[in-house]
């Protein structure tokens, strides 16, 4: 596991942390609570070198199966859903956000998508799901073929917002 940077973010709850590094996230060696994944809209189909195919390959979970019958489905409104509890695994929850190529494409950024990823990360706390670790890849910039400019900025400022905002 390669970390590659570490970014502290006072908050009014103290000190928290966004933690990057480069590996595979189904195999991390700790536990978090959600794991966030991107797609298409209503695709899941597990690509090569896609966290959705690491999901399958190493744990065995079909996203597919997961996004038909979703804890929270937000699709419709925030283009994002959250699984039911998934149990034995190193995280509880898969949060998948969907539209991050179009917004890119439609808008020339990736704000609205990942505003929308955040605003669902919120929702969870008053649902009363554990949001106090969240692992993610650099969402869209995969197979979307997104650049890795046209995300990270914002990733990286919604995520300080969040940490910000958000109680645990």
């Amino acid at each position: 596991m390669a970390l590659i940077n570490v970014i502290s973010v006072p908050t009014a709850n103290g000190i928290k942390t966004i933690e990057i590094h480069n590996d595979d996230l189904t195999k991390l060696g700790w536990s978090f609570d959600i794991l966030v994944i991107s797609a298409f809209h209503e695709k899941y189909k597990p690509r090569p070198n896609t966290v959705i195919k690491a999901l399958e390959d190493n744990y065995g979970l079909i996203v597919q199966e997961y996004s038909n019958n979703p804890l929270i489905d937000l699709r419709s409104s925030l283009n994002c859903w959250i699984s039911s509890e998934i149990e034995n695994k190193n995280f509880n929850h898969i949060l998948c956000v969907e539209g991050i190529k179009t917004d890119i494409e439609e808008n020339g950024s990736s704000d609205s998508a990942l505003s929308n990823l955040f605003g669902t990360i919120s929702l969870l706390q008053y649902k009363k799901i554990k949001t106090s670790s969240i692992a993610m890849p650099l969402l869209g910039s995969g197979f979307q073929g997104n650049s890795i400019e046209s995300i990270l900025p914002v990733l990286i400022e919604k995520a300080i917002d969040s940490l910000n905002s958000n109680q645990d």
